[in-house]
């Protein structure tokens, strides 16, 4: 796994907190959820809270709480993920290939800094 994407994504056998945790330190709201180094889903702050105000046991592990319908990318195109960006409000984009490999990934504020090129 690249060095650069290990803030951004999760093991999908990983507690509730520990995605907390993690999303409060990438400050993108999101973590692209993995195994081994195929992408499953991704889960949010909002899935967090929602948890939390369920009252659910926060050791548990995120396996049936991340979203496993969710965006991507097979290449990296700053104006696709400025097209998603805007309409679903989407901070992390996961670059796959055919298997769901995480190959790179797109978040909100490379978007940003190369926004001016599409506008």
């Amino acid at each position: 796994m690249n060095k650069k994407f290990e803030k951004f994504v999760i093991e999908n056998n990983s507690t509730i907190l520990e995605a907390a945790y993690k999303i409060v330190k990438n400050t993108e709201r999101t973590l692209i959820v993995k195994r081994k180094n195929k992408v499953l889903g991704v889960i949010s702050s909002g899935d967090i809270l929602r948890i939390i105000l369920k009252k659910k046991n926060t050791f548990m592990s995120i396996e049936n709480y991340y979203k496993k319908n969710f965006k991507y990318l097979t290449k990296k195109d700053f104006k696709k993920a400025f097209d998603l960006y805007k309409k679903f409000n989407i901070s992390l984009i996961p670059i796959v290939d055919k298997n769901f490999n995480i190959k790179d990934i797109i978040s909100s504020k490379d978007i940003i800094k190369n926004s001016k090129f599409f506008k």
